[in-house]
């Protein structure tokens, strides 16, 4: 990273990550103050982390790299006003979202310059560290093609090739809108049950946005944020739905566009990767 103690020259920019989530699942977030990891074998869509192929040895290859789990993800959107994703990421608008909010400074990898990427500014000097780079998702209709090195039975993939592979999903899961924090499976903060937990976003959490089919209510959900979270203010509020539109509205203001944030000069070269996204060796 280049200038990396040199916070007052760059430029940083306000944005909100927004997590979809069952409210059993935000009850455990708050009450035991740890996020739990996604792993790349678990993602929803099959074809989520396959380039574009060229054979059939190809794609065999890349399902066997599907299955190997070196990074853990937190996945959020830019929005809490999707009715999809509260139907199916926050159990039918009964769960909640969760509002995290920081300064974070544009970043740029020297080895690619078409991959939206951010670092959180107060966690600046730990750039080695992927749990402090936000990478935005690109939707397309066409696979990125990936590199590898090697020969025989044994290849390497590059990081860039990596990055892509991680960042890249099909148009039709573009309603998401996602961004990815990328983690490293070696130093999770708590292992349970071969689930990875982190709990180094916990202090940006603002706001709580429960869901119009929540069975308990606002006033619940004061109340329990009160009793576990004493030290933290965090905002409660409840989404409703439009009275025209297909639109579920929430108090929040939405992270800035996707044309907004490719606006913002990059401040900050990133010159290398985390090991874990660095060269994997394949054995075929």
């Amino acid at each position: 990273m280049e200038n990396k103690n040199n916070l007052n020259n760059y430029k940083s920019h306000k944005i909100r990550l927004f997590h979809y989530a069952p409210w059993n699942i935000v009850e455990t977030i708050i009450t035991n103050g740890y996020m739990k990891a996604t792993l790349p074998s678990e993602c929803n869509d099959i074809l989520e982390h396959i380039g574009a192929c060229t054979s059939k040895k190809d794609f065999a290859v890349q399902r066997e790299l599907q299955k190997i789990n070196t990074v853990g993800m937190l996945c959020f959107s830019r929005t809490s006003k999707s009715s999809t994703m509260w139907g199916h990421y926050a159990d039918h608008h009964r769960g909640a979202v969760l509002v995290f909010e920081m300064d974070v400074i544009k970043a740029q990898y020297e080895m690619t310059q078409d991959i939206l990427c951010f670092v959180i500014k107060d966690r600046l000097k730990n750039d080695s560290n992927l749990i402090n780079i936000i990478h935005v998702v690109n939707y397309s209709e066409i696979r990125p093609s990936l590199i590898f090195h090697g020969n025989g039975k044994s290849l390497f993939e590059t990081s860039d090739s990596q990055i892509k592979r991680f960042t890249n999903k099909g148009n039709d899961w573009e309603y998401e809108q996602e961004m990815r924090i990328f983690l490293d499976l070696k130093n999770p903060d708590f292992i349970y049950g071969g689930k990875y937990f982190y709990n180094h976003l916990l202090s940006y959490l603002k706001e709580i946005v429960i869901g119009v089919n929540h069975e308990y209510g606002i006033e619940y959900v004061k109340t329990f944020i009160k009793k576990h979270r004493k030290s933290k203010s965090i905002k409660i509020s409840s989404s409703y739905f439009n009275h025209i539109s297909y639109t579920t509205e929430t108090e929040v203001a939405d992270s800035p566009s996707l044309e907004t944030m490719k606006e913002w000069t990059p401040e900050i070269i990133l010159y290398e990767t985390h090991p874990s996204l660095s060269y994997r060796n394949i054995n075929l």
